[in-house]
């Protein structure tokens, strides 16, 4: 049987590992919408400059 301290300490690191998790995908999401954005304020210039 797991003593309560094991317990906690588990559900910490779970904790962690999951705020880790989806700070990445958050990350990768703001990346993507920056590239998307950069895309769409380089198609502007190109449609200006014709």
């Amino acid at each position: 049987m797991l003593d309560f301290a094991q317990v906690r300490i588990s559900f910490v690191v779970n904790f962690a590992t999951n705020r880790c998790k989806k700070n990445q995908e958050k990350e990768s999401t703001r990346t993507i919408l920056k590239q998307r954005t950069e895309e769409i304020s380089a198609e502007k210039q190109g449609t200006q400059e014709m």
